[in-house]
């Protein structure tokens, strides 16, 4: 029975570094939860961002997250907002590293938010 005030999903926030002069972030285990949105740093400057996943945790091996036509899962990326992701697209995902389109000029962060299903 739910608890008034208690939300029946579980959510976390993972902050994630893509570090000066590379394209490839850290990497941040899902514990099991659903991309929900990803919130972009004011200051990225890369057009895009693909995934790495792993069907484990983040020392598991990854591969480049695909569409069923075989091109890369990808959003366009918006400095200094939140995106909208379909959640459904990411079950069976263990890990995530999220891959800028170019190299950043400085260290900077991407904040994926998780729910569960």
């Amino acid at each position: 029975m739910p608890v008034a005030g208690k939300s029946l999903y579980k959510t976390k926030t993972a902050l994630i570094d893509v570090s000066e002069s590379t394209t490839v972030s850290t990497a941040v285990d899902t514990d099991g939860l659903l991309l929900a949105g990803i919130r972009f740093d004011a200051s990225i400057t890369c057009a895009t961002i693909t995934f790495q996943v792993t069907s484990t945790n983040s020392s598991g091996t990854f591969m480049n997250l695909v569409e069923t036509d075989g091109t890369d899962v990808s959003y366009t990326v918006s400095a200094g907002k939140q995106v909208r992701v379909d959640p459904s697209g990411w079950a069976g995902v263990g890990a995530i590293k999220v891959v800028c389109s170019q190299a950043e000029s400085y260290d900077c962060k991407v904040e994926l938010v998780f729910h569960s299903a």
